[in-house]
């Protein structure tokens, strides 16, 4: 797919809601109702969702590095405006966002861990009989929990912490 759309070269190449399009990539900044605050057309050529490995990481790329532009901008346009918290999902979990957040403005950061973003995530294992083990206790195997089959993905087989009971 071109980077450019010829009808409008402003709309990017990206990766939203579960596919590639050419759009305008846009951050929406709203109160604790939901009402929003602020829209910040967001534009940062220096990422390219060709580069990503995945889908995914090119989404992850851009929330992360879209972060501390756009609050620049609100805090810009709105100078008298005062956060004292900010959540966001954790497409927003990297270390400069917390500092920026906390430090530099003296808001609480509300955001999950993106624990694949961790490089001291642990392993797992596979037993002599090709059954995964857990990565925090060799000793147990892991419980097969069937394939899942999603749109537009390969089949997978599903597998279960041997400590944690299925409710059904």
């Amino acid at each position: 797919m071109p980077k450019f759309t010829s009808s409008n070269p402003d709309a990017k190449f990206c990766y939203i809601n579960g596919h590639y399009c050419h759009a305008h990539k846009t951050a929406i900044v709203t109160n604790a109702l939901g009402v929003v605050c602020h829209v910040d057309f967001y534009d940062d050529n220096s990422l390219n969702p060709n580069t990503a490995k995945s889908a995914h990481e090119s989404k992850y790329q851009y929330d992360t590095k879209s972060l501390i532009p756009v609050i620049d901008n609100f805090f810009s346009l709105h100078p008298g405006f005062s956060l004292k918290y900010f959540l966001g999902d954790s497409d927003f979990d990297a270390s400069d966002n917390y500092r920026y957040l906390f430090k530099e403005h003296g808001i609480i950061p509300i955001i999950p861990l993106n624990y694949r973003n961790s490089k001291y995530l642990p392993q797992p294992d596979v037993a002599s009989d090709g059954i995964p083990t857990c990565p925090y206790d060799p000793s147990l195997k892991m419980k097969y929990d069937g394939i899942t089959r999603e749109k537009g993905r390969a089949a997978r087989i599903k597998w279960l912490c041997p400590i944690l009971k299925r409710l059904k």
